[in-house]
């Protein structure tokens, strides 16, 4: 769908010239979901917008269907690709319908004359998103996961192969995060979609995306399957400079100090995860005196240890940890 040849991203000034990503060369295949990561200022924005038209690379060529983007018409674009940008348009008084509908512009001419082809596409577009309820809502009434899922459809409407969103979980809580990620992942898989997103949400690019695009720190793209580049370890990578490493077993990213563990655990493995959580929150593992601490369990308490003499048995996480926090800090 698209071929990025040697690109140079940045921009020019009078007085200096700010160069974000050299020599970057990609592919971006039919339906698949790929999802852009790396820390703020790294140009996840700008990469975006080079794909979309909106920005032109410094070198190389962005190729849409083996053309040009930049050779496109915006009418040629605007059935090709749609974007759904992170801000939220004020908009008064205009309902769900005919926010999608806006969605069709590329089809209905100087007029915006809806016929019975256009009205049908606006309204799969709602049942794929599950808004079909909301037709008639006010858009300004609209609960952040509603709004969101709303731009969807109105992307869905404009029938374009590719979709490209701008962290657009943003205003979502958790339960919205997961819900917007499981809906993308249908439309790739049932309606063979291209959406390229750029994402602050690690967790959920890493579950969700086919491929991920990751900034690395050297003004190049690490490319691949999340998996791949987690056993390879070019995901640490991501937020080297910041001394953040990735935990292969719990999935997150720590300070690189916090996997110096002194303490010894030995319970299983889904209470070290947290057990571990919690002393790390307290930086137990800075004391040199933790190094002869150890935790175990005895039937369902958690067994306290030091110098291999038993200190105390706890039912909690918390008696535990409070108790080590007296003795140990």
């Amino acid at each position: 769908m698209i071929k990025v040849k040697n690109i140079h991203l940045g921009f020019n000034s009078k007085t200096a010239n700010t160069i974000l990503l050299e020599d970057v060369s990609f592919d971006l295949s039919e339906g698949m979901l790929y999802s852009i990561l790396g820390s703020n200022g790294k140009g996840k924005t700008t990469l975006m917008k080079a794909l979309t038209a909106f920005h032109k690379p410094m070198k190389g060529e962005v190729l849409l269907q083996n053309k040009n983007i930049n050779s496109y018409s915006y009418p040629e674009l605007s059935r090709l690709i749609s974007v759904v940008f992170t801000e939220k348009t004020q908009v008064e008084y205009m309902s769900v319908f005919e926010m999608v509908s806006l969605g069709r512009a590329p089809y209905t001419g100087f007029y915006g004359t809806l016929d019975n082809n256009d009205l049908r596409v606006i309204s799969n577009s709602m049942n794929l998103c599950g808004i079909s309820h909301l037709k008639q809502r006010n858009v300004a009434t609209l609960s952040d996961g509603e709004y969101q899922k709303t731009l969807i459809a109105k992307a869905l409407a404009q029938e374009t192969p590719i979709i490209f969103m701008d962290e657009p979980a943003n205003y979502l809580d958790a339960a919205g995060r997961i819900t917007l990620m499981k809906l993308l992942r249908n439309l790739v898989r049932n309606e063979n979609k291209t959406i390229v997103l750029s994402m602050h949400e690690i967790d959920l690019a890493l579950k969700y995306s086919d491929k991920i695009l990751m900034f690395n720190g050297k003004k190049k793209l690490k490319v691949g399957m999340p998996e791949d580049l987690i056993l390879n370890g070019s995901i640490n990578g991501l937020f080297a400079s910041q001394g953040l490493v990735f935990n292969i077993h719990e999935g997150i990213f720590h300070d690189e100090s916090e996997e110096k563990v002194q303490v010894k655990i030995d319970v299983p493995e889904i209470l070290k995860i947290w057990i571990l959580n919690a002393l790390k929150r307290y930086e137990v593992f800075s004391s040199n005196s933790a190094q002869n601490i150890s935790i175990s369990m005895n039937n369902d308490l958690f067994v306290y240890q030091k110098d291999s003499q038993i200190i105390g048995e706890f039912e909690t996480i918390e008696a535990l940890v409070n108790h080590m926090l007296k003795n140990i800090l």
